[in-house]
């Protein structure tokens, strides 16, 4: 899972940010729907977005392709092919546990249980390494963008983080 965060104090980086951004606008033709689209207030192009700190939460265990072959039994010879031509030497996983040397299936809500708790598990102190280094408090944090290649939840990451570590 990789965390990129974006903050209101633009100025601790170098440069004061370029405006505030306006309230959404009721629209006229449609009553009680909104324009959704910001506008700068004092600037007509907006100022361009820019990356100011980065972390990386995974977990804490690591296989190789072979550990995760061997793990599942594959024996599918295109499948092995895949994983040994993947130039992916490890991966940092939560493996579903095994008992009597096969591996338990997962329901589909355990799976997405087991996705939360390590967001939930892996993302705050990854999120706070990010803003140490910048002096930033978690008060100052406009959004939250999060990249993870397993899970769908809904609501989605940001919205749970945001929650979790009592966000705006």
């Amino acid at each position: 899972m990789f965390t990129i965060l974006g903050a209101r104090a633009a100025g601790r980086y170098g440069r004061a940010p370029p405006a505030l951004l306006t309230r959404p606008r009721e629209m006229s033709s449609v009553p009680g729907s909104f324009d959704l689209s910001y506008t700068e207030a004092r600037s007509p192009q907006p100022a361009p977005a820019r990356l100011v700190s980065v972390s990386v939460g995974t977990p804490p265990e690591r296989y190789t392709q072979q550990q995760v072959l061997d793990w599942f039994g594959e024996q599918n010879p295109k499948i092995r092919k895949l994983f040994h031509n993947s130039h992916i030497d490890s991966r940092a996983l939560y493996l579903p546990p095994r008992e009597n040397g096969c591996v338990v299936e997962e329901s589909h809500q355990q799976l997405i249980d087991k996705h939360l708790a390590g967001v939930l598990e892996l993302a705050p102190p990854a999120i706070r390494q990010a803003l140490e280094p910048l002096g930033v408090a978690p008060d100052d944090l406009d959004f939250i963008v999060c990249v993870t290649s397993t899970g769908f939840l809904c609501p989605g990451i940001s919205a749970r983080l945001i929650q979790h570590m009592g966000l705006r």
